[in-house]
């Protein structure tokens, strides 16, 4: 595999106050995602949506389901992803500029089928 695509799936519930540095750090990796999917779980704010009409473009979409938890919103986007890879950030997260290609240089390196790792907490 050449260049390994990797699909982004963003859950959002009535909140949006990080995720437009979560989108961010998604765009801005060494190894670009291929999409992003942020599904919408039900939310009832209406800035919500709002704020949602804002992300669309070309490598990121936005689409809203009825609430399902976040296991439910992450295996929505998992149905619409078509990417080799797939890659969950909650919309309060942050990812390191390198974390998907040091995530893939695991995986090819190794024949893995799967990888992950540490988060850092900052206040």
């Amino acid at each position: 595999m050449t260049h390994p695509r990797v699909s982004v799936i963003i859950s959002v519930f009535n909140r949006t106050d990080y995720l437009h540095e979560a989108v961010s750090s998604a765009l801005n990796q060494t190894h670009k995602p291929h999409e992003i999917i942020i599904v919408d779980d039900g939310s009832s704010n209406p800035e919500v949506q709002s704020t949602l009409e804002g992300f669309k473009s070309n490598h990121c979409s936005v689409v809203s389901i009825e609430n399902r938890g976040p296991a439910g919103a992450r295996n929505y986007g998992r149905t619409l992803a078509t990417g080799d890879y797939l890659l969950f950030l909650d919309d309060d997260d942050l990812l390191l500029e390198s974390y998907i290609s040091d995530n893939l240089d695991n995986i090819l390196k190794n024949d893995l089928d799967i990888s992950y790792s540490q988060a850092s907490v900052l206040t």
